[in-house]
Protein backbone atom coordinates (compact mmCIF):
# COMPACT_ATOMS: atom_id res chain seq x y z
CA UNK A 1 0.00 0.00 0.00
CA UNK A 2 1.36 3.46 -0.88
CA UNK A 3 1.44 5.80 2.43
CA UNK A 4 3.95 8.66 1.07
CA UNK A 5 4.20 10.54 -2.46
CA UNK A 6 7.25 12.08 -2.65
CA UNK A 7 8.13 15.10 -4.72
CA UNK A 8 11.38 16.46 -6.51
CA UNK A 9 10.60 20.60 -6.97
CA UNK A 10 12.35 21.82 -10.19
CA UNK A 11 10.89 21.37 -13.25
CA UNK A 12 8.51 18.72 -11.48
CA UNK A 13 6.09 20.78 -10.14
CA UNK A 14 7.02 24.29 -11.99
CA UNK A 15 8.53 25.42 -14.77
CA UNK A 16 12.40 26.07 -13.74
CA UNK A 17 12.86 28.54 -16.80
CA UNK A 18 10.36 30.38 -15.23
CA UNK A 19 12.70 31.07 -12.07
CA UNK A 20 15.87 31.78 -14.63
CA UNK A 21 14.13 34.66 -16.19
CA UNK A 22 12.97 35.92 -12.76
CA UNK A 23 16.78 35.92 -11.82
CA UNK A 24 17.79 37.83 -14.96
CA UNK A 25 14.90 40.08 -14.48
CA UNK A 26 16.04 41.21 -10.55
CA UNK A 27 20.12 41.13 -11.88
CA UNK A 28 19.26 43.50 -14.82
CA UNK A 29 16.99 45.54 -13.02
CA UNK A 30 20.10 45.72 -10.33
CA UNK A 31 22.66 46.00 -13.08
CA UNK A 32 20.53 49.08 -14.36
CA UNK A 33 20.24 51.02 -11.55
CA UNK A 34 24.02 50.45 -10.48
CA UNK A 35 26.06 50.95 -13.46
CA UNK A 36 23.78 52.41 -16.06
CA UNK A 37 23.52 49.45 -18.51
CA UNK A 38 21.22 49.87 -21.27
CA UNK A 39 18.21 47.12 -19.58
CA UNK A 40 16.97 45.15 -23.49
CA UNK A 41 20.68 44.79 -24.26
CA UNK A 42 22.00 43.25 -20.73
CA UNK A 43 18.66 41.06 -20.46
CA UNK A 44 19.26 39.70 -24.08
CA UNK A 45 22.91 38.93 -23.19
CA UNK A 46 22.06 37.09 -20.28
CA UNK A 47 19.75 35.05 -21.88
CA UNK A 48 21.39 34.59 -25.17
CA UNK A 49 24.93 32.58 -22.48
CA UNK A 50 21.43 31.00 -20.67
CA UNK A 51 21.68 27.52 -22.62
CA UNK A 52 25.80 27.60 -23.21
CA UNK A 53 27.18 28.57 -19.23
CA UNK A 54 26.59 27.86 -15.81
CA UNK A 55 26.02 30.23 -13.16
CA UNK A 56 29.01 31.72 -12.35
CA UNK A 57 30.60 31.27 -16.25
CA UNK A 58 27.24 33.29 -17.30
CA UNK A 59 27.77 36.50 -15.01
CA UNK A 60 31.71 36.30 -15.68
CA UNK A 61 31.18 36.86 -19.26
CA UNK A 62 28.43 39.24 -18.43
CA UNK A 63 31.38 41.65 -16.69
CA UNK A 64 33.96 41.16 -19.70
CA UNK A 65 31.44 42.05 -22.24
CA UNK A 66 30.16 44.92 -20.34
CA UNK A 67 33.72 46.18 -18.78
CA UNK A 68 32.71 45.86 -15.20
CA UNK A 69 35.01 45.03 -12.19
CA UNK A 70 35.53 41.51 -11.81
CA UNK A 71 34.29 41.64 -8.51
CA UNK A 72 30.82 42.61 -9.63
CA UNK A 73 30.17 38.83 -11.01
CA UNK A 74 29.85 38.36 -6.49
CA UNK A 75 27.09 40.88 -6.48
CA UNK A 76 25.37 39.25 -9.65
CA UNK A 77 25.38 35.74 -7.98
CA UNK A 78 24.16 37.16 -4.89
CA UNK A 79 21.33 39.67 -6.60
CA UNK A 80 20.02 36.19 -8.86
CA UNK A 81 20.33 33.83 -5.79
CA UNK A 82 18.61 36.11 -3.27
CA UNK A 83 15.59 37.47 -5.28
CA UNK A 84 12.37 36.76 -4.54
CA UNK A 85 11.36 34.70 -7.63
CA UNK A 86 8.39 35.46 -9.58
CA UNK A 87 7.30 31.60 -10.34
CA UNK A 88 4.05 29.42 -10.44
CA UNK A 89 3.10 25.76 -10.31
CA UNK A 90 2.11 24.31 -13.29
CA UNK A 91 -1.46 24.86 -13.94
CA UNK A 92 -3.77 22.94 -11.78
CA UNK A 93 -1.18 21.47 -9.62
CA UNK A 94 -2.36 23.30 -6.81
CA UNK A 95 -5.92 21.60 -6.80
CA UNK A 96 -3.97 17.77 -7.73
CA UNK A 97 -1.60 18.42 -5.03
CA UNK A 98 -3.86 19.24 -2.26
CA UNK A 99 -6.78 16.27 -3.57
CA UNK A 100 -3.45 13.59 -3.06
CA UNK A 101 -2.74 14.92 0.39
CA UNK A 102 -6.53 13.94 1.52
CA UNK A 103 -5.59 10.47 0.99
CA UNK A 104 -1.53 10.07 1.30
CA UNK A 105 1.19 11.99 2.87
CA UNK A 106 3.08 13.85 0.86
CA UNK A 107 6.79 15.13 0.64
CA UNK A 108 9.07 17.47 -1.51
CA UNK A 109 12.72 16.31 -1.80
CA UNK A 110 14.71 19.08 -3.45
CA UNK A 111 18.18 19.80 -4.78
CA UNK A 112 20.10 22.84 -4.94
CA UNK A 113 21.26 25.36 -1.68
CA UNK A 114 18.55 25.58 0.73
CA UNK A 115 18.09 29.15 0.90
CA UNK A 116 17.72 29.22 -2.87
CA UNK A 117 14.85 26.28 -2.84
CA UNK A 118 13.33 28.05 0.20
CA UNK A 119 12.92 30.80 -1.61
CA UNK A 120 11.01 29.33 -4.36
CA UNK A 121 9.25 26.83 -2.00
CA UNK A 122 7.77 30.28 -0.12
CA UNK A 123 6.99 31.94 -4.00
CA UNK A 124 5.05 29.29 -4.85
CA UNK A 125 3.51 28.79 -1.23
CA UNK A 126 3.08 25.22 -1.43
CA UNK A 127 5.19 24.90 2.42
CA UNK A 128 1.85 23.87 4.10
CA UNK A 129 0.77 21.23 1.16
CA UNK A 130 3.50 19.00 2.54
CA UNK A 131 4.16 17.33 5.26
CA UNK A 132 7.81 17.18 5.35
CA UNK A 133 10.51 18.76 3.34
CA UNK A 134 13.73 17.83 2.34
CA UNK A 135 16.63 19.30 1.17
CA UNK A 136 19.92 17.04 -0.38
CA UNK A 137 22.05 19.98 0.73
CA UNK A 138 21.97 18.92 4.65
CA UNK A 139 23.02 15.50 3.71
CA UNK A 140 26.82 14.72 2.83
CA UNK A 141 27.81 14.90 -0.58
CA UNK A 142 27.84 10.84 -1.01
CA UNK A 143 24.68 10.29 0.29
CA UNK A 144 22.81 12.80 -2.01
CA UNK A 145 21.11 11.82 -5.19
CA UNK A 146 21.71 9.61 -6.94
CA UNK A 147 22.45 7.76 -3.51
CA UNK A 148 19.69 5.36 -2.21
CA UNK A 149 20.54 7.19 1.07
CA UNK A 150 17.96 10.04 1.13
CA UNK A 151 15.53 7.64 -0.01
CA UNK A 152 15.60 5.24 3.19
CA UNK A 153 15.87 8.63 5.25
CA UNK A 154 12.99 9.49 4.34
CA UNK A 155 11.24 6.24 4.87
CA UNK A 156 13.10 6.07 8.29
CA UNK A 157 10.83 9.76 9.23
CA UNK A 158 7.84 8.70 8.25
CA UNK A 159 8.13 5.75 9.75
CA UNK A 160 6.99 3.32 7.16
CA UNK A 161 8.41 0.93 4.08
CA UNK A 162 10.58 2.50 1.23
CA UNK A 163 8.05 0.44 -0.85
CA UNK A 164 5.02 2.24 0.45
CA UNK A 165 6.82 5.39 -1.59
CA UNK A 166 6.21 6.83 -4.87
CA UNK A 167 8.64 9.02 -5.92
CA UNK A 168 7.39 11.82 -8.66
CA UNK A 169 10.33 13.69 -10.33
CA UNK A 170 11.93 14.75 -13.81
CA UNK A 171 15.61 13.95 -14.32
CA UNK A 172 16.25 10.81 -15.37
CA UNK A 173 20.56 11.07 -14.99
CA UNK A 174 19.64 12.03 -11.50
CA UNK A 175 16.27 11.13 -9.57
CA UNK A 176 15.69 7.18 -10.35
CA UNK A 177 18.63 5.42 -10.21
CA UNK A 178 18.75 5.64 -6.08
CA UNK A 179 15.03 5.90 -5.53
CA UNK A 180 14.77 2.47 -7.04
CA UNK A 181 17.53 1.21 -5.59
CA UNK A 182 16.16 2.04 -2.62
CA UNK A 183 12.95 0.16 -3.30
CA UNK A 184 11.03 3.16 -4.22
CA UNK A 185 8.56 3.26 -7.03
CA UNK A 186 9.17 6.09 -9.72
CA UNK A 187 7.19 8.06 -12.17
CA UNK A 188 9.06 10.20 -13.93
CA UNK A 189 6.53 13.32 -15.07
CA UNK A 190 7.16 14.63 -18.70
CA UNK A 191 8.33 17.99 -18.16
CA UNK A 192 11.18 20.41 -17.68
CA UNK A 193 14.39 19.80 -19.75
CA UNK A 194 14.55 16.22 -20.07
CA UNK A 195 10.91 15.68 -21.04
CA UNK A 196 11.93 14.44 -25.04
CA UNK A 197 14.49 12.72 -23.66
CA UNK A 198 15.12 8.45 -24.42
CA UNK A 199 17.24 6.85 -21.88
CA UNK A 200 18.24 2.98 -20.75
CA UNK A 201 15.72 1.86 -18.24
CA UNK A 202 18.39 1.75 -15.79
CA UNK A 203 18.07 5.61 -15.43
CA UNK A 204 14.53 6.02 -16.11
CA UNK A 205 11.75 5.93 -13.37
CA UNK A 206 9.18 2.64 -13.37
CA UNK A 207 6.85 4.54 -15.51
CA UNK A 208 6.54 8.10 -17.54
CA UNK A 209 3.27 10.02 -17.26
CA UNK A 210 2.67 13.47 -18.58
CA UNK A 211 1.68 15.19 -15.67
CA UNK A 212 0.43 14.75 -12.18
CA UNK A 213 -3.05 14.51 -12.23
CA UNK A 214 -2.45 10.71 -13.67
CA UNK A 215 -0.64 10.10 -10.01
CA UNK A 216 -4.35 8.24 -8.34
CA UNK A 217 -4.88 5.95 -11.47
CA UNK A 218 -1.27 4.48 -11.14
CA UNK A 219 -1.60 3.72 -7.96
CA UNK A 220 -5.28 2.10 -8.02
CA UNK A 221 -4.19 0.17 -10.91
CA UNK A 222 -0.62 -1.02 -9.43
CA UNK A 223 -1.11 -1.14 -6.25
Amino acid sequence: MIKLILFDLDDTLYDSEEYIKSGFKAVTSYAVEKYGIDPDTFYSFLYTLRRKYKEKEIFSHVINFFSLDPSTVIEFISVFRSHKPRINLYKGYRNILKDLKTVYKLALLTDGDVQVQTKKIEALRIKSIFDKIFFTAKFPHSKRKPSPFCFTIIADVFKISTNEIIYVADNPFLDFIGAKKAGVFTLRVLTGEFKDLVVPSYYDAHYRIEDISVIKHYITDYF
